[in-house]
């Protein structure tokens, strides 16, 4: 998938806090009153399918497009993410030894995302630099990885997480950290995903694919909106060859059955039932 620039499409929850004006700011996303979305099963708010706002502390994402709303929200202090801390196979597991997490190689997640992936390298020991081009889901990330710093549990994996808001299409010369990284880590949204994929990724889906106000110039520079196969498969091949040029390894991560990203084929693949990491270079 074609990842956009920033969502317009978005409007954060006004609740006269400091930070929330600073996430304003930061992301010159509109300030609206809570008084437009009144309850958990209102209709879509004025103008806005999604909202930002800080529930228990937590900054979620809503999606205001269906009759029952969905929350997404990163939490690396609990749920999930602990539990496939304790229970995920360490370095045994297949994405681990596509990484070689034992060698603590410092890692580039240039698709971050949800960061459960960057988590798990950090987590196993590795630095890990996180590139998301969306600023919504950088600003999720962004205090998923402050709150798991405050956390005594998660506090040491943050410290070993950074992120940046990047377009991964441009390494290596956008690259800010001050050492090159030996493996950059690849997890592109697919494009084909299933109705029965989870919520919150059907979520993310929409809002990555969703721009309602495209201006003239943002369409001359990314022909990206129309995301014909073309262009879907332009973008994979400047990924790709980002990645390539900015480490000796890259590691793509894949449904099984999927074809090569910009099919390209690895030089090597590690596969678990439903996932298949390509492996390019050394």
């Amino acid at each position: 998938m074609i990842p956009l620039p920033d969502n317009k499409n978005v409007a954060i929850i006004d609740d006269n806090d400091d930070r929330t004006y600073a996430l304003a700011e930061s992301t010159a996303l509109e300030l609206i009153k809570a008084a437009t979305h009144s309850s958990e099963t209102a209709t879509q708010p004025i103008n806005f399918r999604f909202t930002l706002q800080w529930i228990d502390n937590k900054l979620t994402l809503k999606d205001h497009s269906k009759r029952s709303v969905v929350n997404v929200c990163i939490d690396f202090t609990q749920g999930r993410a602990l539990h496939r801390l304790k229970y995920g196979g360490g370095h045994g597991q297949e994405l681990a030894r596509a990484i070689k997490t034992r060698e603590l190689p410092l890692v580039c997640d240039a698709t971050a995302g949800l960061g459960r992936d960057a988590f798990v390298f950090a987590s196993l020991g590795c630095e890990v630099i996180l590139l998301e081009q969306s600023i919504v889901v950088h600003a999720l990330l962004k205090d998923a990885i402050t709150r798991a710093a405050a956390h005594p549990d998660t506090a040491t994996i943050a410290e070993r997480m950074t992120l940046y808001k990047s377009d991964s299409t441009l390494l290596p010369g956008n690259w800010l950290y001050h050492t090159p990284p030996q493996v950059v880590y690849l997890d592109p949204m697919y494009p084909d995903g299933k109705r029965t994929a989870k919520k919150e990724i059907q979520t993310l889906r929409v809002l990555l694919e969703t721009s309602p106000a495209v201006t003239n110039t943002a369409k001359r520079n990314l022909a990206a909106y129309d995301n014909t196969a073309d262009e879907q498969k332009d973008y994979e091949i400047s990924l790709l060859q980002a990645a390539r040029k900015t480490a000796k390894r890259v590691v793509v991560k894949r449904p099984r059955k999927a074809r090569p990203l910009a099919d390209v084929a690895p030089s090597g693949n590690i596969t678990s039932p439903n996932t298949r990491y390509d492996i390019y270079g050394s």
